[in-house]
């Protein structure tokens, strides 16, 4: 398949949802990225994509998620393609999706930090599906 994750701030980790994890029809786990108030993650490929797209969790019962951005890079390192949110409460799950030529690689990265404390029940934000297509 061609395709690398690599570790950045964080413990990437797949996981049973959660009871306040609203998570996509016929999807039973969600990859978490454990570690402080930021996380970041990588995602290589060793033959270009042309879009990347990810499932983020919906919240119920008072759960937010952190402010996150998801960034596409091509092989000279120039973002193609960026999307991402502001913490917030989502109450459904949602989808989104970078698109751009010769994508090698992505970064999800996640920002928890408010003050001297957290804003989020969760320090990454819980993902529920990954797709690509080249």
């Amino acid at each position: 398949m061609g395709v690398d994750f690599v570790r950045g701030n964080g413990a990437p980790g797949v996981y049973r949802p959660e009871p306040n994890m609203v998570l996509p029809a016929g999807r039973k786990q969600v990859l978490l990225v454990a570690g402080e108030r930021t996380t970041s993650l990588t995602i290589g490929f060793r033959t270009p994509i042309r879009r990347f797209s990810l499932a983020r969790i919906g919240t119920a019962g008072g759960a937010s998620v952190p402010t996150w951005k998801l960034e596409g890079f091509d092989g000279a390192g120039n973002v193609v393609g960026s999307t991402g949110e502001e913490h917030g409460l989502p109450r459904t799950p949602q989808q989104f999706s970078i698109e751009g030529a010769g994508i090698v690689r992505v970064v999800l990265s996640t920002d928890n930090r408010s003050g001297e404390g957290t804003w989020a029940t969760w320090n990454s934000l819980p993902v529920a599906e990954f797709r690509f297509k080249r």
